[in-house]
């Protein structure tokens, strides 16, 4: 019987991935080599050229993803130098939130993405993975710390920190270097000076945003409407139109009773225009329309507005942290804590005002806003006043607006839990309860920082002096 001799292997110059992983001769036969069949690998055979990099295409493949990443870093680099602190924050989230390799081939694509859509990472798709932290810190509200989980912020080895002045984010702003955002008026010179009262008389103490970011949003180029809106702009001209003699600040320039209406007719058909759904911008200007009403004396009205302030609070979930699988960037969740302290804050001084009992929404699990010794030593100076010019005055001085805040929050805890327990039983306080929220109150007082008390020698701030007014009404209620 003739025997067929051993024919001899075929040359090969590409081997399958189970046969270049055991180093192991492998014929190239399709669909499984002889090797694979062999080693009961028949599953894994499969052939990948573009990993043998002895070939031409292998290599040529390789050099074109070289250069496809080149680019995108290239993209990703200028985005960040060239763009502003808000898209830089966010891009470096982004970047963080999508660490692995896989995903860096469409990158750019959700960078531009991003971009577009005013530096909102929610856009983007895909969960962020659980228990990662949020690594920046856009008000370097604590140079040496970061905030867990939106907002707005850069920590201190970021090379981002968010300083007012190096960013020109100062409340001097020229609101004529920015498109008009009233329709009201075209006199950028009057809607400065409103600008600056109100910043410098109502916003220390009633921080319903962060001046920053206001700032920020107020200058940008491009309109994103994150931080800076045509309805809150005209509720804080209406506002400040309450700290100003200007005739202009009033509708019928003869008539003192109409002082603000414009501006604040306008924010009124804003709102109405705007559409069915909650924003950080729409809850700051429902506070301070309230805020005004109440100022103007309609009462009923300033309560309106508060109700439904209260209302998109709840809605937005802002009493609460965000949850991890939730793309905010970080600026966001600071701007986040400090719209719900000062909207708990508001709403809970209009209800002892008004005497009734304050919302049930309280803060779950959520922090309050954290102090920056940049943003706290921000001169404040009396714009408005007759005698100040806008130059360097001896009563400049420290604003304190985060610290007053800061401590606004944890007042308003107190005063909250003394309202509920006051207006909750017909009979009124035990005397138990009046000496247990005394206790607190006395407490709050101790541990005041001494920046925050009032001066026996020197000039107090106003806001530091209207904190001190809170404390001491809840006296004023147990005694009646």
């Amino acid at each position: 019987m003739e025997t067929r001799g051993k024919e001899k292997r075929t040359c090969v110059s590409m081997a399958c991935m189970p046969c270049r992983n055991r180093r192991s001769k492998c014929d190239a036969v399709m669909p499984t080599c002889g090797s694979c069949r062999v080693h009961n690998t028949e599953a894994a055979c499969h052939y990948n050229p573009d990993k043998d990099l002895r070939t031409k295409g292998a290599l040529r493949k390789l050099l074109v993803d070289y250069g496809k990443e080149k680019r995108t870093s290239d993209f990703i680099l200028r985005s960040i130098s060239q763009g502003s602190e808000a898209d830089a924050a966010a891009v470096v989230q982004l970047l963080r939130n999508n660490n692995k390799p896989e995903n860096y081939s469409d990158i750019q694509d959700q960078v531009v993405r991003m971009l577009h859509s005013g530096g909102n990472i929610e856009v983007v798709s895909g969960p962020i993975p659980s228990g990662e932290s949020e690594p920046m810190s856009v008000l370097t509200l604590d140079a040496s710390q970061t905030t867990s989980s939106q907002s707005r912020h850069y920590g201190a080895t970021s090379n981002l920190a968010f300083q007012g002045d190096e960013l020109g984010l100062s409340t001097n702003e020229p609101a004529g270097e920015v498109p008009n955002w009233t329709t009201v008026t075209s006199d950028t010179e009057l809607i400065d000076h409103l600008l600056k009262v109100y910043f410098t008389w109502s916003h220390p103490f009633h921080v319903l945003f962060s001046e920053e970011c206001f700032h920020h949003g107020m200058g940008e180029k491009q309109r994103k409407y994150k931080y800076c809106t045509p309805l809150l702009m005209n509720a804080i001209l209406a506002v400040g139109c309450c700290y100003s003699d200007r005739p202009e600040a009033r509708k019928n320039p003869n008539d003192a009773d109409t002082i603000g209406d414009h501006f604040f007719e306008e924010a009124q058909r804003l709102f109405a225009e705007v559409p069915d759904e909650a924003s950080l911008p729409i809850v700051q200007a429902l506070g301070l329309m309230s805020l005004r009403e109440t100022m103007h004396n309609r009462v009923s009205s300033g309560r309106k507005y508060i109700s439904l302030m209260s209302s998109m609070v709840a809605e937005l979930g802002l009493e609460r942290p965000p949850t991890p699988d939730r793309r905010i960037s970080d600026a966001e969740v600071e701007v986040r804590k400090i719209t719900f302290w000062g909207s708990f804050a508001l709403e809970t001084a209009s209800a002892m005002w008004l005497g009734r009992t304050p919302s049930p929404l309280k803060p779950t699990g959520l922090g309050h806003p954290k102090l920056s010794p940049d943003l706290e030593n921000v001169l404040w100076k009396p714009f408005g006043t007759p005698n100040y010019d806008g130059g360097e005055t001896e009563l400049a001085q420290p604003s304190r607006k985060y610290g007053v805040l800061l401590q606004l929050c944890f007042l308003s805890g107190i005063v909250n839990d003394f309202l509920n327990d006051f207006y909750s039983s017909r009979s009124g306080l035990t005397f138990e309860q009046s000496c247990l929220h005394h206790e607190k109150l006395q407490k709050w007082r101790v541990d005041l920082p001494t920046a925050l008390q009032i001066k026996d020698d020197g000039i107090t701030l106003p806001q530091i002096i209207t904190l001190q007014c809170v404390k001491s009404a809840p006296f004023g209620l147990s005694v009646c």
